[in-house]
C-alpha cells in the first residue's frame, strides 16, 4: 500500500481495463457526540469571554446611546415615509392629468 494513502479505488478505462489508483479517502464522519462536546466547549468559552474580557458600558452610557439610536431610527422611518407620500402625491396627480 502506497504510505500516502489509506483507501484505493478501481476506474475503468476506455477500452475495458482495469487498473488501481491509489486515492485519500475522506476522514470519518463524526459522531454526535464529538459534535455536542465542540458546541459545549464552545459555548462555554464564549460565556467566559463575555464575562471575563469584555468591558461593558456604565448604564447611564447604555441609556444615551439606546435613546440616540431610537430617535435617529425614528427620524429615518418618517423621512421615508414623507418620501413615499410624497411620489404617492405626485404619481397620482401624473395619472389623472391623462
Amino acid at each position: 500500500m502506497h504510505p500516502d494513502s489509506v483507501g484505493m479505488q478501481f476506474l475503468r478505462v476506455n477500452n475495458g481495463v482495469r487498473f488501481q489508483r491509489w486515492v485519500r479517502l475522506p476522514p470519518p464522519v463524526q459522531t454526535s457526540v464529538k459534535i455536542m462536546l465542540k458546541v459545549k466547549a464552545f459555548v462555554s468559552g464564549s460565556v467566559e469571554e463575555m464575562k471575563e474580557k469584555v468591558t461593558w458600558p456604565p448604564f447611564s452610557e447604555l441609556q444615551s446611546s439606546s435613546l440616540l439610536v431610537l430617535v435617529g431610527c425614528v427620524l429615518f422611518a418618517a423621512s421615508i415615509g414623507l418620501m413615499d407620500l410624497f411620489f404617492k402625491n405626485l404619481m397620482e396627480w401624473f395619472y389623472s392629468a391623462f
